[in-house]
């Protein structure tokens, strides 16, 4: 829309020249006038401002009072209005004085003045158009409502004498155009308790020390007991925070949730079966409690339930359908070491295999500078550990224990065949240990011939036949041999051995 546009200055002290300003009855709705509002020729901040108004004098002597100007820039005091047609009425010169409408008193601006001149294309009949048209309407209404009875009509009018002006409802709480009050920059918010709603930024106190523009709303019961909201405007961030003030105490800030999250320094309760639900492009998961009481995390994008727990027996679950890096306690194949750490270079953390307290020993499994040490309790299925029966195993392989056997350890008493007879009630006996076998044998050879006496047992026999000369108890020399099948005989190596006695002891190594 096109405009007479004129730009002034007004002064609260100094009365300020400006240029002659002219216009015309007939501009109706088209004169705008910017005005720079000042104080002793300094920019004015006029936010704290809750209107800003200009009274009009016509040369007819009538007043008109125009509605609030609109703000351009309240920080520097710059406003605009544009003229109605009933200020531009009368011939001649018009004084005008603009008026700042604070919280607590009014200021009046040096007066400035500007002509109007008669306009030749408008209806020279009635000073004012707009009054023209009032009237004509008012003359179609009164044909419209003929018969009406208008009484009760001038009553409601009566009444509406005494209503509140919007402009005055909660007066402070926004500017009369509804704007929000403005708040200048390095304005303390711990002294903004009044109630209303602002606008500002870079301001004290604020939140985070945030410096972007927001919006403050205030609610107020008393002077020493207020809230405050602190809406961010910016498109980047849409926070929201609120605090409170009691005693005349300010409390701290207090993050509002919203999409983009806040901070909880209280609990957040899940009623009634709800989930909690992580969700992105690649997953979405779930924490879940359900009607059973049983706390599950479960993989919706895969439907897994990747772990449970049941608070009625204590126990936690993880599906064999989820893979894990965790040994189950029913038992599991591992891929990797079972490493047990150190705590420090001469300290081992022990690996302990525990007993059945009724029927077996437990073990106490450590790494030393020894090697590994394997030492078993004294009572079953306990700790009390017997260290004089430690086993060591040393690194270049030795083993150290009291007392060393092998599964096939143990003694064998041996049955003589036919060609042989015993000497003594303590017969042929033979001891294993290790890899090691002893025989002790009290015989009497019964046979010219060389045939087997006894034979040894399996896990008795030598790797390589074993032979040496022995004598009997008369002093005759024979030959004694045990075979890789355990076959023992006794070979003459002179005289006959025919019922000859030997007494014989002999060790050797077997498998």
């Amino acid at each position: 829309m096109t405009f007479k546009t004129h730009e002034i200055t007004v002064d609260l002290v100094n009365a300020t020249p400006t240029k002659e300003m002219s216009f015309y009855q007939g501009d109706e709705n088209s004169v705008k006038l910017i005005l720079n509002i000042k104080n002793e020729g300094e920019k004015l901040d006029l936010s704290p401002a809750k209107a800003v108004r200009i009274t009009f004098k016509k040369p007819d002597g009538t007043t008109v009072f125009q509605e609030d100007c609109k703000p351009i820039n309240v920080m520097e005091g710059r406003y605009q209005i544009i003229l109605k047609t009933q200020t531009l009425a009368a011939v001649g010169n018009v004084y005008a004085q603009v008026r700042i409408f604070l919280e607590d008193r009014k200021l009046d601006a040096e007066p400035f003045v500007f002509t109007v001149k008669q306009s030749y294309s408008g209806d020279e009949a009635v000073e004012s158009t707009n009054e023209y048209t009032i009237i004509k309407r008012a003359l179609e209404v009164g044909e419209t409502f003929t018969g009406v009875d208008f009484d009760p009509i001038i009553k409601a009018g009566e009444l509406a004498k005494g209503a509140v002006p919007k402009t005055d409802i909660y007066l402070g709480m926004v500017q009369p155009n509804g704007y929000a009050k403005q708040l200048a920059n390095g304005t303390d918010l711990n002294d903004v308790i009044s109630a209303g709603v602002y606008a500002g930024g870079s301001l004290l106190n604020a939140p985070e020390d945030r410096t972007e523009w927001a919006y403050i709303e205030v609610l107020q019961q008393s002077g020493g007991i207020c809230l405050q909201r602190y809406t961010v405007l910016s498109h980047v961030s849409r926070r929201t925070f609120t605090r409170r003030r009691y005693s005349n105490t300010w409390g701290t800030w207090l993050k509002e949730l919203n999409t983009e999250g806040a901070d909880f320094t209280g609990n957040v309760s899940l009623e009634g079966g709800r989930d909690l639900i992580f969700k992105n492009a690649n997953s979405e998961t779930v924490l879940r409690n359900n009607s059973s009481g049983i706390f599950a995390f479960y993989d919706k994008k895969n439907d897994n339930v990747v772990w449970q727990y049941t608070p009625s027996t204590k126990v936690l679950a993880i599906p064999t359908s989820t893979e894990v890096n965790l040994v189950r306690k029913a038992g599991d194949t591992m891929t990797g070491y079972l490493e047990v750490p150190r705590l420090v270079t001469s300290t081992a953390i022990p690996l302990v295999l525990n007993g059945n307290v009724s029927s077996s020993k437990s073990w106490k499994a450590a790494v030393d500078a020894e090697g590994l040490s394997l030492t078993p309790s004294a009572t079953n299925g306990a700790s009390d550990w017997s260290p004089t029966k430690t086993v060591k195993i040393k690194p270049d392989g030795e083993i150290v224990a009291p007392k060393i056997s092998t599964p096939k350890d143990g003694r064998a008493t041996i049955t003589v065949t036919a060609d042989a007879e015993l000497t003594s009630p303590d017969g042929v006996i033979a001891d294993r240990r290790g890899n090691v076998v002893t025989l002790r044998a009290r015989v009497r050879r019964k046979s010219e011939q060389v045939n087997t006496v006894f034979v040894m047992p399996v896990d008795m026999r030598p790797l390589l036949t074993v032979t040496t000369n022995i004598v009997s108890n008369d002093g005759v020399v024979g030959a004694f041999s045990i075979a890789t099948n355990g076959d023992v005989k006794i070979a003459s190596v002179g005289p006959t051995l025919l019922n000859k006695d030997f007494n014989i002891t002999i060790s050797y190594v077997v498998d």
